[in-house]
Parts: C-alpha cells; sequence; structure tokens
C-alpha cells in the first residue's frame, strides 16, 4: 500500500510539476501513519466493495441529480486498546453526479463522471460482538473525468482535462458496520472539503461544488 502512495506521488510530480507543498506533505503524512501502522502491529486485512450515490454539492443538493457508481479496494484494521481500533483503506471510486434534462422536448441524461483513489484513515470503535462504528479523515486522487451525454440528441462523451480540476479531494469520513464472521456489510458518508474545479473552464462547469459521496459495501476478512 505505501509503495502504491508513493508511485501516486511520482506520476504526479511528472504530470503537474507546480504541486502545491501542502499536497505533497499531505500525501506524505499519510504514507507515514501508513508505515508506522504497519511497522508496529500485526493488522487484520480484507477486500471490500460497494455502491457510491455521489452528488456535487453546492448550496442545496438536489438529490435528483445523484449519480450511481461503485467503490472497490482493500482495507486493513490495527487494534489500539480495548474495542479502539484504526482503520485505512485503499479503493478506487467512481464520482460526479448525472442531470436529466428536457429541451424543446428532447430528453435525455448528462454524467458528469469523476475516478478517484481513495484513502481514509478512520479511527473505529467495537460496540459489541457485531456493530463497529467509524470516524475521520480521508484524502483522494483524481485518475480522470469525463462528460457523458445521452438521449434523444444522441450520444457524446468527452473527457475533461485533468490540469483544470483539483488533482486532490480531501474531508470527512464517517459510518458503521456489522460483522458476521469473515463477512461484513457497511454504509458510510464522505463529506469532501475541497472544490473539484482548479481553473475557470471547470468553474464555468462546476462552480463552487465539491464531492458528496453515500456508500453501501460488503467486505470480507482475508487474516485474523
Amino acid at each position: 500500500m505505501a509503495v502504491f502512495i508513493v508511485c501516486i506521488i511520482y506520476l504526479d510530480f511528472n504530470q503537474t510539476p507546480s504541486m502545491k507543498l501542502n499536497k505533497l506533505l499531505t500525501t506524505l503524512t499519510f504514507l507515514t501513519l501508513f508505515t508506522t501502522l504497519y511497522t508496529q502491529a500485526q493488522p487484520q486485512t480484507g477486500i471490500k466493495a460497494g455502491l457510491n450515490f455521489s452528488n456535487l454539492m453546492e448550496g442545496d443538493v438536489n438529490d435528483e441529480n445523484v449519480r450511481l457508481g461503485f467503490h472497490a479496494g482493500i482495507y486493513s484494521q490495527v487494534k489500539l486498546r480495548g474495542p479502539v481500533f484504526l482503520m485505512p483503506e485503499l479503493t478506487f471510486s467512481t464520482k460526479g453526479n448525472s442531470v436529466i434534462y428536457d429541451v424543446l422536448g428532447a430528453e435525455g441524461k448528462t454524467d458528469f463522471n469523476l475516478y478517484y483513489i481513495d484513502m481514509p484513515l478512520l479511527a473505529g470503535v467495537r460496540l459489541g460482538e457485531v456493530l463497529e462504528l467509524h470516524l475521520g479523515p480521508y484524502m483522494s486522487y483524481m485518475l480522470g473525468a469525463n462528460i457523458k451525454t445521452e438521449g434523444d440528441l444522441g450520444e457524446d462523451e468527452d473527457e475533461l482535462n485533468r490540469k483544470d480540476l483539483q488533482t486532490f479531494d480531501y474531508g470527512i469520513s464517517g459510518g458503521l458496520a456489522f460483522n458476521f464472521d469473515d463477512f461484513g456489510v457497511g454504509a458510510r458518508y464522505n463529506w469532501g472539503r475541497a472544490r473539484v474545479a482548479k481553473r475557470d473552464a471547470a468553474e464555468f462547469l462546476l462552480g463552487d461544488a465539491k464531492n458528496s459521496v453515500g456508500q453501501i459495501y460488503l467486505r470480507y476478512r482475508l487474516s485474523k
């Protein structure tokens, strides 16, 4: 996992040489935390996958614009003391929103698609044998973005210039999970605090919009 994060940093240096120092420091902080956890404790590891219900939040969020996506990846749980643990994750996640249009009788849908690598680092507490509560920060690295339109006016798909969008997203993540032996089910909300748009071209489409993502998922524990 740590090697993968280092690769992300390397790729970003090559693609955007003017990366701000605070973004680099944030990434290195996450790398340090991941490394410390893996060297000081024997974590439980597993895989997870589920659905995303994402939107781009600017003022009042319209539920009709929710985009259905997915996420999949790996997680670990590192026991601290008693029922308390840390849970780092590394997942691929699709986000964005969908807009239904009706122009002069022509109907269709436009999807604004964002593709991220998510890296949450959550604190958790077990309440009994089944229930867990999770809360903590997350950071995301954008892999790409596009706009896809389909409807009565035809179909079209355009790639967006990543230089017009923020490379990194960050925010607060919280949720719960229920454990059934090695299997588990959970729900989570990711509250993005960074604007998606970076330059004027993207701001024209997105304004000050931020990521807002609800998730439900299944997970399977690989090691105990």
